[in-house]
């Protein structure tokens, strides 16, 4: 049989600093700790009827995705964004050129010539998603593209999507709530 034996030194156990004649006790100040509430993502739908269409010349855009978010811009399309406090309009899309304007056709507009005109006529020029400084669509297969908006829900009543290249007549397109149940 082993018998061991456990010595515990320097804990007297009546809540002195330690000093030799000192009675008094110290009291910790009281720890205060606070909560606070993580950010979530949050994502919903702006209640329009999708897809839309807008055609410039020979480029089709299908509107797919309008939402409200509040991941910044930069990691919308990430698996877990970068969150911000308020939301954020995202309007994602295809691009697309006839196929009948031939080969190597090339378009490019800076993601500013994409814009929101709200219900009150405001007009919101978008920005750019995941640092892609402008939409591009070649001919061939449908690209997708999406721009962002600081626009508050409550404007989007009547809101148009237009493309506005300062160059050729603006083309727009009113998003509309989808048509009821019937």
């Amino acid at each position: 049989m082993v018998a061991i034996t456990v010595v515990i030194s320097g804990c007297s156990g009546d809540d002195t600093d330690g000093l030799p004649g000192d009675t008094t006790t110290q009291e910790s100040p009281p720890i205060e700790t606070t909560t606070t509430a993580l950010p979530q993502l949050e994502r919903h739908d702006a209640g329009f009827a999708l897809p839309v269409t807008l055609v410039a010349g020979d480029v089709r855009f299908d509107l797919t995705t309008v939402e409200f978010s509040n991941a910044t811009p930069g990691t919308y399309f990430d698996d877990e964004p970068d969150l911000l406090e308020d939301d954020l309009l995202y309007v994602a899309f295809t691009v697309q050129v006839d196929p009948a304007a031939g080969a190597g056709v090339a378009h490019e507009w800076p993601a500013k010539n994409f814009q929101i005109v709200t219900g009150s006529g405001r007009v919101v020029s978008g920005s750019a998603v995941d640092y892609a400084a402008s939409i591009s669509a070649t001919s061939g297969e449908p690209t997708p593209a999406a721009v962002v908006f600081p626009v508050d829900e409550r404007e989007m009543a009547g809101a148009r999507f237009r493309l506005d290249d300062g160059t050729n007549p603006p083309v727009e397109v009113t998003l509309t709530a989808p048509a009821a149940a019937g």
